[in-house]
């Protein structure tokens, strides 16, 4: 095997081109569903949060932790999306 050293101005960043016009339609779909799990989570993460009678404290955190980790997770998708796909 060799190795070969390659300066980073030989990579071109990417995206370099504006995206096929398929992919930008799924793009936006994928958005809206992303969207749209976002704001169920949202209303979760409010309903959870509403629910302390009768629910353990400790429950309730880690129920917590779970929903922004997923609500973090879908914004990261969300700005990956639109940093790719945005004119």
């Amino acid at each position: 095997m060799s190795v070969v050293a390659v300066s980073p101005e030989d990579f071109e960043p990417w995206p370099t081109r504006s995206a096929h016009p398929a992919d930008q339609a799924q793009a936006r779909r994928f958005e809206e569903i992303l969207r749209l799990e976002l704001d169920e989570l949202e209303i979760l993460a409010a309903r959870t949060r509403g629910a302390r009678a009768g629910h353990s404290e400790i429950r309730l955190r880690h129920d917590m932790q779970r929903i922004n980790a997923r609500i973090n997770e879908v914004r990261g998708l969300l700005d990956a999306l639109q940093a790719r796909f945005s004119p």
